[in-house]
């Protein structure tokens, strides 16, 4: 039997990380002019426009509903169990995603970290470092994963799902 609640959520937030992520390619490769140099371990960014990201989430989101039923994708689900209950299962976990974002952008007063200026500012946002943890953390955390009961792990066919459907929506969006 399989659960939706914890590895479903991964197809509701599908859009969201890509839009977070393309927002920031669509930054990164934007032409502006710094005013002052940046601070070793930040990067200066054009803030993206809310209409922007609502237009591509509106794309991805059409995107995802046409991919996430393609035969090519739901064979790797036809492997692990009833595609339609699955799907439904999937479905109704991604509803449940988009009502907590709802409730999210609410709760800030409009878009999670954009504007609604026609001419967006330049930002500076902090780089998040890469840490390689300790070798006694990473022997202690292997010690406690032995000794933790076995956890329900999804199966290898959702990710390959999941993969399937992102390849899909990907495959001719405009990222530049």
């Amino acid at each position: 039997m399989i659960r939706c609640t914890h590895f479903a959520s991964a197809l509701a937030f599908l859009p969201f990380i890509a839009i977070f992520n393309l927002s920031y390619a669509k930054e990164a490769t934007s032409t502006t002019t710094v005013a002052a140099p940046v601070t070793y371990g930040y990067v200066n960014a054009t803030q993206c426009k809310c209409v922007d990201i609502e237009k591509c989430g509106d794309e991805m989101e059409a995107k995802t509903a046409e991919c996430k039923d393609k035969e090519e994708c739901t064979n790797h689900l036809s492997k692990i169990g009833d595609v339609k209950k699955i799907l439904t299962c999937l479905d109704a976990d991604h509803s449940l995603m988009l009502k907590l974002e709802e409730c999210a952008k609410k709760k800030v007063n409009g878009e999670l970290g954009c504007t609604n200026s026609d001419n967006p500012i330049n930002i500076t946002v902090p780089l998040i470092p890469v840490l390689e943890a300790p070798a006694r953390f990473r022997r202690d955390a292997e010690e406690d994963e032995a000794q933790q009961a076995p956890q329900l792990a999804s199966p290898p066919e959702l990710s390959q799902y999941l993969a399937c459907v992102d390849s899909c929506v990907m495959s001719d969006m405009d990222v530049g």
